[in-house]
């Protein structure tokens, strides 16, 4: 799901919000199998082939549900001047 970066490599991150403060997202249980796949090819991620069908799903709907702070390239990832982050 992730590698490591230095920082000086990073040109923006997105500053973390706890679930409770994030808008309401539509729910995730209705979206297609089809949709889930379709996401899980433009994102180029590989799950686990021990996952059960159900499993599998389940994991796609959480990350799909998130999909805001995953990039997809480099160029999703933007420069933060985080002198105007509060701490």
């Amino acid at each position: 799901m992730a590698s490591i970066v230095y920082p000086h490599q990073v040109a923006s991150i997105v500053p973390f919000q706890f679930p409770h403060e994030k808008k309401k997202t539509a729910n995730t249980k209705n979206i297609s199998e089809e949709k889930l796949e379709q996401f899980l090819t433009e994102y180029k991620s590989d799950l686990n082939k021990e996952l059960t069908k159900e499993q599998k799903y389940e994991l796609l709907r959480i990350l799909y549900e998130y999909r805001d702070i995953f990039a997809r390239s480099f160029k999703d990832i933007k420069i933060i001047n985080v002198k105007n982050l509060a701490v």
